[in-house]
């Protein structure tokens, strides 16, 4: 996950790279090698504003130094599978 987590998939194809089995439940890709695994039917989507943050002790030039901020999602949990 390391490796997955630092490289963009718009660079490479760090899928092929990682040696990850793809499986599917309906037309979701997941990892057969995941302990768990939450598939989701996203409800809602907000891309997260400088203006929006009303926690006065988060800092966030440290936690968004570039100004890209996270985008926010909501969803409905459909399966969730657990390795065994």
């Amino acid at each position: 996950m390391g490796y997955l987590g630092t490289v963009s998939g718009r660079d490479e194809d760090k899928i092929s790279k990682s040696n990850l089995t793809i499986k599917h439940s309906d037309n979701t890709p997941y990892f057969e090698e995941a302990n768990t695994v939450i598939i989701c039917r996203k409800l809602y989507v907000q891309d997260m504003k400088h203006e929006s943050f009303i926690a006065n002790e988060v800092d966030i030039k440290k936690m968004y130094p570039e100004g890209k901020f996270h985008t926010l999602y909501i969803a409905e949990i459909k399966e969730i599978f657990i390795r065994e």
